[in-house]
């Protein structure tokens, strides 16, 4: 959201490019010995990189402050996510409805958990389109 109107396209491709790469080097390394675990494995790291790279580099556009100060509650909402999930993998025996049935629930958890926290994101936007039909 910031590197391609600040002019910085490249910087960003080029982030993106490092991370591809380090996700492939890991792959091929991580992925015969932990199979998907180690493909989950090299996703983070890569689009950890990825993430470290792009607020290392935008010129104090967006402080690590705000991002605690926003991503806390996300964070909260995701783990809330995963454990209704697991929950769910425990009870029932996976199958194509049980996976529409873990989408759903997890989106569900995760906005139940966003709007309880008060994000600000959520509520901008639940509050908006609401504010939005009000005014028509």
């Amino acid at each position: 959201q910031y590197y391609t109107p600040a002019g910085k396209r490249r910087q960003s491709a080029r982030f993106i490019i490092i991370g591809a790469i380090l996700n492939l080097c890991l792959n091929l390394v991580l992925i015969p010995r932990f199979w998907g675990y180690g493909a989950i494995a090299a996703s983070l790291a890569a689009e950890t990189v990825i993430t470290v790279l792009y607020i290392r580099y935008c010129e104090g556009y967006l402080p690590v402050k705000v991002l605690w100060t926003e991503g806390w509650r996300k964070l909260a909402a995701g783990a809330a996510m995963l454990a209704v999930i697991r929950l769910i993998d425990r009870v029932v025996k996976m199958d194509a409805a049980v996976l529409v049935l873990e989408v759903a629930a997890g989106f569900c958890t995760y906005c139940a958990v966003l709007i309880l926290l008060r994000d600000t994101f959520l509520s901008d936007i639940v509050l908006g389109k609401i504010l939005h039909r009000k005014k028509e």
